[in-house]
């Protein structure tokens, strides 16, 4: 039965894709060039992130899903309410590898043959590419996927083009500026969240790249929250709850995934965490893990905890089905708790609504950005100690860490006006009037530059004219 269901889906595939490549034939002959957006659509809605009412020719606007499927519910509703051109790019050439493989598991002759089927794959997913940039006449390619490995094919066929290449920065950096994807370097223009970030990017990019500070993507839904979670805190309130402590996990695998917390760590933490669910009546827990619930239940240690704290109606695990970002359980929430400082975006958002946000760092990672938050105010060595401050002193705790943060926040987000997306789409909406205006994609980007920081800042933009044999490696990696 499984192999049917993969012959089908493979079949099914190349339908959607056929079909998809057919509605493009519109946009062929097209006599404007246009913008392809490619981004998980249920994080950056098209309706609400992008601003349909916004965009300079909405018809010239194609969005488009190449590894993330969105929400059919919602997108039925957005295409029908907005008339957005939306395609599901599901033809897909190269496979979800760890490619850092080779770096782990050095082999020389296994190397080259991993590299060569790399090089292979690329100029696969590369010709797929070049064969849309065409049939849908596109000369800005704009992507929130920086990590994902068709995103090098896509910004070289683009290049290669003529066109203008955007990468939008959404999580920040394990590894502050020094460790960045492919995507970056090359792309011709980049969105940082902060000042602070493009300029530690500013170190190791290789050729003329644009970083533009817009800020983090989702600081829009702080300022325009429709969205209502005050059944489940009261739910935990009338079993009894009198404080209520989320607890977000990094992206923990039972897999022995060397890029992230091991799993014993996260485990333990869990452990600890319903057994003092279980000791406290008036504790309320809420536990953020990154992957499915169905992992958690199947881990012997915890099982009966688990089972035991669900029992207390104290307890809430939220499934990665249900949709809820770190602000929305911050919102709720008395005090959040980060498993790591090595991939801190669930904890910044936990941040929005100013509540109290703590950090765990049993690793001593010193590269995150991070680290300019106060030591056993924000940033704790173990979840015992973070426990044992909270237990014994919990309102002087929390209020030390409230102003740790407040003094800091500039770091973090230099403009706290809600107002990232509108930065990003005036830029967009800049190169889109400049190409069809005729300039060439060197002068288009220029002139785009100068009419955003007209607009948002002077401070705000940072060119690089870098060769790779200009930069110092011995310095950027010295930590």
């Amino acid at each position: 039965n499984k192999i049917i269901l993969k012959i089908y889906i493979f079949f099914q595939n190349i339908f959607n894709l056929n079909k998809n490549f057919n509605r493009l034939k519109k946009f062929e002959n097209s006599n404007k060039q246009n913008i392809t957006i490619e981004s998980d659509f249920d994080y950056l809605r098209i309706s609400k992130f992008w601003k349909i009412e916004k965009l300079e020719d909405k018809k010239n606007f194609l969005f488009i899903s190449k590894r993330f499927s969105p929400h059919l519910n919602q997108l039925f509703i957005e295409n029908k309410l907005n008339n957005i051109n939306y395609f599901r790019l599901t033809n897909k050439f190269i496979k979800n590898k760890n490619e850092c493989e080779i770096f782990f598991n050095y082999n020389k002759k296994k190397n080259i043959n991993v590299l060569t089927k790399f090089k292979n794959d690329f100029d696969k997913e590369k010709m797929f590419w070049l064969s849309y940039f065409k049939k849908s006449n596109t000369k800005i390619y704009c992507t929130d996927e920086i990590w994902s490995y068709h995103t090098a094919c896509a910004i070289s066929a683009i290049n290669e083009i003529g066109g203008v290449s955007c990468a939008i920065q959404t999580s920040y950096p394990a590894a502050g500026g020094n460790l960045v994807p492919w995507g970056i370097t090359n792309s011709d223009v980049f969105f940082c969240l902060t000042k602070k970030i493009m300029h530690d990017h500013s170190r190791l990019n290789f050729k003329d790249t644009y970083l533009v500070t817009s800020g983090y993507p989702l600081d829009y839904e702080v300022y325009n929250d429709d969205k209502n979670f005050i059944s489940e805190k009261n739910f935990l309130i009338s079993n009894g709850a009198k404080r209520i402590i989320s607890y977000f996990d990094i992206n923990f695998t039972v897999e022995k995934d060397k890029r992230w917390m091991p799993s014993e760590v996260i485990i333990n933490d869990y452990e600890f965490l319903l057994k003092k669910l279980l000791e406290n009546k008036w504790l309320g827990l809420i536990l953020k893990p990154k992957k499915r619930f169905n992992i958690l239940k199947k881990i012997p240690k915890i099982k009966n905890l688990i089972e035991e704290g669900i029992k207390t109606k104290r307890l809430i695990i939220i499934d990665q089905k249900k949709r809820f970002r770190a602000y929305d359980i911050s919102k709720i929430s008395d005090v959040s708790i980060h498993a790591s400082l090595n991939g801190t975006t669930s904890g910044y958002e936990s941040s929005f609504y100013k509540k109290p946000v703590f950090f765990l760092n049993r690793d001593n990672w010193k590269a995150s950005c991070f680290n300019v938050l106060d030591k056993n105010e924000v940033i704790f060595s173990t979840l015992e100690k973070l426990w044992l401050e909270l237990h014994s002193n919990w309102q002087e705790t929390t209020q030390k860490n409230i102003l740790s943060w407040k003094k800091n926040k500039n770091i973090f987000d230099n403009f706290d006006d809600g107002k990232s997306n509108e930065r990003l789409i005036d830029f967009l909406n800049f190169l889109y009037i400049n190409l069809n205006n005729g300039y060439e994609k060197k002068k288009a980007i220029e002139v785009s530059v100068g009419k955003y920081k007209e607009k948002w800042g002077n401070d705000l933009v940072y060119k690089i004219n870098k060769s790779q044999d200009e930069i110092d490696f011995s310095k950027i990696y010295k930590d």
